[in-house]
Parts: C-alpha cells; sequence; structure tokens
C-alpha cells in the first residue's frame, strides 16, 4: 500500500524540498507540474493528483507558501519554500525573464548606497540589438540636447504582491540594448539566491539620468571621446 496522497509526499519530503532548492526556491504553475510529473514517473505515486491537489497539499503540509501577484489585471501565483528565508526582491524577479536585473533604486539598495529600503521594486530586461542606421549613428551634442528635451517614459508594465503583511510595486522596464554593461551576479544578505542587479555606477546612472545618459557613458565616457560632451559626461564621471 502506498498510502494516501499526504503520506506518499512525507515519505518523498526530503527530495521535495531538494526539488524546490533547485528551482530557486520559487515555483510557478510550470515547475508544480515539472514536480508532479517527477513523482509520478520516479516514484510511482500520485497518479491520481491533479496539479490543483498536489498545489493545495504541498501548502497544507507547510512545504510551501502561496503568494498571488496581480500583474496586467491577471492573477500569477507563485509557490515559496518555507526552509528558506527569500527575500521579496526574488519574488518579483520570478515574473521577468531570467536575463532580468534589479535597477535603479532597488539596485542602490542592494549595493548600499541607500538606508532605504522601498517598497517599490524595479527590474529591467533590456531589448534585443536593433539594426543601426549608419547614417544616423554618430552621437551628437544636438542629438544629447534633443533627448533631454524629450518626457521621461513611464511603464504600464507593473505588478504589485503582498509578502509577510507588506505591499510591494514592480516597475518592469524595458530598456534599450547595452549589452547588459554593468550588470553583476550577487548574493546579498537574507537573499536565498544570487541575483543579477545593476552594480554601483550603473545603478547611479539609471536613478539619476536613465537610459540616454547611460547610452552616452557606455559609449563616450573616455577622456580621448569626450570633448563635445564634456558639460554631460562630467557629471556623470563625477557620480561614478
Amino acid at each position: 500500500m502506498k498510502g494516501t496522497a499526504t503520506q506518499q509526499l512525507l515519505d518523498n519530503k526530503m527530495d521535495i524540498l531538494k526539488f524546490i532548492s533547485n528551482h530557486g526556491n520559487i515555483l510557478n504553475r510550470s515547475s508544480l507540474m515539472e514536480l508532479l510529473h517527477t513523482l509520478q514517473k520516479q516514484k510511482n505515486i500520485l497518479n491520481e493528483t491533479t496539479l490543483y491537489g498536489l498545489t493545495t497539499l504541498l501548502v497544507r503540509l507547510n512545504f510551501l507558501e502561496s503568494v498571488n501577484i496581480l500583474y496586467q489585471k491577471r492573477l500569477l501565483y507563485r509557490y515559496l519554500s518555507t526552509t528558506t528565508k527569500l527575500n521579496a526582491y526574488e519574488i518579483a524577479l520570478s515574473i521577468a525573464p531570467k536575463k532580468a536585473h534589479l535597477s535603479h533604486l532597488s539596485a542602490l539598495y542592494i549595493n548600499g548606497i541607500t538606508n532605504l529600503d522601498p517598497s517599490t521594486i524595479y527590474i529591467n530586461y533590456e531589448q534585443s540589438p536593433k539594426p543601426i542606421n549608419k547614417s544616423n549613428a554618430k552621437l551628437t551634442q544636438k542629438k544629447v540636447d534633443q533627448a533631454f528635451l524629450k518626457p521621461v517614459r513611464k511603464t504600464n508594465n507593473i505588478a504589485t504582491f503582498i509578502y509577510h503583511n507588506r505591499s510591494y510595486t514592480v516597475i518592469l522596464l524595458n530598456g534599450k540594448h547595452t549589452n547588459y554593461i554593468g550588470v553583476q551576479v550577487i548574493k546579498p544578505l537574507n537573499f536565498s539566491n544570487e541575483v543579477r542587479v545593476s552594480n554601483i555606477e550603473r545603478s547611479l546612472i539609471e536613478q539619476q539620468f536613465g537610459q540616454v545618459i547611460l547610452a552616452v557613458f557606455q559609449k563616450y565616457c573616455f577622456p580621448s571621446k569626450m570633448p563635445n560632451l564634456k558639460p554631460y559626461l562630467l557629471i556623470v564621471c563625477y557620480l561614478i
């Protein structure tokens, strides 16, 4: 006798916890489906259990805790390990592509530049490279001036969730392609895993000047290339 579904899960607790850990301590519908198939094929258990039944039992047995995320007028469900301390920033990153990184004020906080513990989390996922118009590729002072005159871009790509009785807002940005210059992989204090985050230099530029200055910095923040852009780049170089 294999016992009830509950007993089967308890008998395989260590394997289940290992699976959760190997998936970054945060499961979504796809990874839960993978877990169910793994248990059915490798352990020959839970053959009559649905995905909903598995999820309900894992939460009831305190293997996982659930967090609901409101994103673009629909609910996303994330299931978190109860044996490892997670950070809300990790939950926020779980709704973005793998290459996404913490940016702006969130990156400043991770890098220890601010004592603020912001409840608004900024995540950036860069666009793919765009074809270059060589006839209009040269960066000039006039183009920089025009860029600064344009209104700041705003995004409607926003998610919200509550974790440990605190409400969080996630701002998902889709920045211009920079080949992720200045993005590092670190494991901050109180995080369960490594995360991608803007380094100090990039996060300062993001927070103060946005993508226009970041592009300028990437291409021109070297003494031999600065003459025409000196008024702007001196500010950037001062910040970093």
